[in-house]
């Protein structure tokens, strides 16, 4: 709205500073009309097994349905064995600082096909590290303008679990199958952090491997003991 003057101004939170004013106005009157636009994005989650689909249909009387949803012509009546759903029966509610950091980092990136090389290369498999992925990391990481505020995080999150006891509510909401982990702080990674696991040819358990700093006689060394019960 405008103010009493009959001037409005447009803040731009992009930091771009592209900020808009305007005079001539009608005072405290309505000057813009709000328009509803829905959007979407990539998920961060992309290498995590999710679905929001928990309907399994598994049996169609069309076959045209067959091909278009899976499963077989009706009746069935015993689910195959490998295709029998094996759930995770886990339930938590998890705080991560990353989760926000994540969903700021897959806006710079319009699709996953990037991810294809930069984690799946072939010749990837003897290096000790992603070498694109730490570039795409130094590229993101030098546009930000402040610090991650780590410990403001931290505290609203003690603030929430204390007052609100969302845990207690929680697990007397959820179903009785299901094994309720609690409220859980979670430290990880971001989404352009990732540990690498390197693949070496070489004997490095044997000692023909420098690296492992084994070289020449192995000694080993066993325990044996008897434990009683008094």
């Amino acid at each position: 709205m405008s103010n009493g003057a009959g001037q409005f101004e447009l803040f731009d939170f992009s930091q771009n500073n592209l900020h808009l004013t305007g005079t001539g106005f009608e005072a405290n009157e309505k000057i813009l009309i709000p328009e509803r636009i829905f959007f979407s994005q990539l998920s961060p989650r992309f290498d995590e097994a999710s679905t929001n689909n928990k309907v399994r249909v598994r049996s169609f009387q069309s076959f045209k349905n067959v091909q278009l949803y899976g499963g077989q012509i009706a009746p069935v009546y015993e689910i195959p064995r490998e295709e029998q759903p094996n759930d995770d029966i886990r339930f938590s509610i998890d705080f991560s600082i990353m989760d926000a950091l994540n969903e700021d980092i897959i806006r710079i990136f319009s699709s996953l096909d990037s991810f294809d090389n930069i984690l799946g290369d072939p010749e990837l498999i003897f290096s000790p590290d992603y070498p694109k992925l730490e570039e795409l990391s130094d590229v993101y990481f030098n546009r930000l303008t402040d610090k991650v505020r780590l410990k403001q995080f931290f505290e609203f999150f003690k603030w929430f679990d204390s007052v609100l006891g969302i845990s207690s509510l929680v697990e007397q909401l959820v179903p009785r199958k299901s094994r309720f982990l609690g409220t859980n702080f979670v430290i990880e990674s971001h989404m352009l952090e990732r540990p690498k696991f390197e693949y070496l040819f070489t004997d490095i358990y044997l000692g023909e491997n420098d690296r492992a700093g084994l070289k020449g006689v192995i000694l080993l060394q066993q325990f044996s003991s008897i434990l009683k019960r008094y």
